[in-house]
């Protein structure tokens, strides 16, 4: 369980360093927009084709999500979740 600025996020990876400072990192087609997870504020909403990228944001921290298929429009509240073995941690360095 990692606890970060935007939430808590639960990542499968054996090798986690424990007690340090980390970098919680996701693809943005990854994330799925449902009915658990983080709240994330939609700030953007662009067409792409076959998906729709979001720009959100959750506390201090902007990121963005690809849905397939949405109806999140600007301003709305979302829920996302991202699966715990698509989430990759980076050692936070100084």
């Amino acid at each position: 369980t990692i606890e970060t600025p935007a939430g808590i996020f639960t990542c499968a990876l054996e090798n986690a360093p424990h007690g340090k400072e980390v970098a919680l990192c996701w693809r943005p087609e990854h994330a799925v927009i449902g009915e658990t997870g983080i709240e994330a504020r939609v700030l953007n909403r662009a067409f792409q084709g076959h998906f729709t990228d979001l720009a959100c944001v959750a506390g201090s921290c902007e990121f963005r999500v690809q849905a397939l298929e949405t109806t999140a429009r600007e301003g709305d509240v979302i829920r996302i979740h991202v699966p715990p073995d698509r989430i990759r941690l980076l050692e936070d360095r100084p």
